[in-house]
């Protein structure tokens, strides 16, 4: 089933509507269930490429000026990328650009994406306890 185009724009721009569009995907809870609610909650969570797909199969490659923006908005001191694309993303963000000293000092955390084949909920929840345990003792 396509998604309607006005669904996939306000996903694109609002990051709420987006965490809640995502909370009722296979992702987003295995998302939730990785990193429980409050820290869901508090997290940003975008796309490497913000022209969201409208089926679960889509894919696009990783949009570097999308991705250097949302990072330069926020300047956090961990990025966490989830599945190829994302992490590529950022590799070249790191090697390439105005700002690769930068991003070249953000604590960078990767992990299969969520929906990964043969990914298990344990590999997931214990990433999610690394990210914790990371953040915390930061």
């Amino acid at each position: 089933m396509d998604t309607p185009q006005d669904v996939i724009q306000r996903y694109m721009v609002d990051c709420v509507f987006r965490k809640q569009q995502l909370a009722t995907t296979m992702t987003g809870r295995r998302l939730l269930t990785m990193f429980g609610d409050e820290w869901y909650a508090g997290m940003w969570i975008d796309n490497a490429n913000p022209q969201a797909t409208d089926h679960s199969r889509g894919w696009r490659p990783a949009n570097h000026t999308h991705m250097a923006n949302v990072i330069l908005e926020r300047f956090p001191r961990v990025v966490i990328t989830m599945g190829l694309t994302a992490k590529r993303g950022f590799e070249a963000l790191r090697k390439t650009g105005t700002n690769n000293r930068y991003f070249s000092t953000i604590t960078h955390l990767h992990c299969n994406h969520p929906n990964s084949m043969g990914i298990t909920m344990d590999t997931l929840e214990g990433f999610g306890l690394m990210v914790k345990g990371c953040l915390v003792s930061d």
